[in-house]
């Protein structure tokens, strides 16, 4: 689910506002906790996982988030008037 998150963020022109939220996820969150699991528990490779897991969970909540939040309207206004504007540059 994050993956098609991932693709409405880009689609809404919002990836500025989220860049830091996965930025955080993984660095702060993700990689530490696997470090963690791996070589303070002792779960080798399955530990691992732990990190990227959370990282990604961590990434879907911020993305639904943002989305919910998105004002579609105007972003639907804006496409339309990025639309006409490129077939006016495209017309003879």
């Amino acid at each position: 689910m994050q993956g098609v998150n991932n693709g409405i963020i880009s689609g809404l022109g919002i990836v500025k506002r989220v860049k830091y939220a996965t930025m955080i996820s993984y660095w702060v969150y993700g990689i530490p906790l696997s470090y963690y699991c791996m070589y303070k528990l002792d779960m080798d490779a399955e530990g691992l996982w732990f990190g990227p897991t959370l990282a990604v969970l961590l990434n879907y909540m911020v993305y639904e988030h943002a989305i919910s939040k998105a004002d579609w309207q105007l972003v639907a206004e804006q496409t339309l008037k990025k639309n006409h504007e490129q077939a006016k540059a495209l017309s003879p």
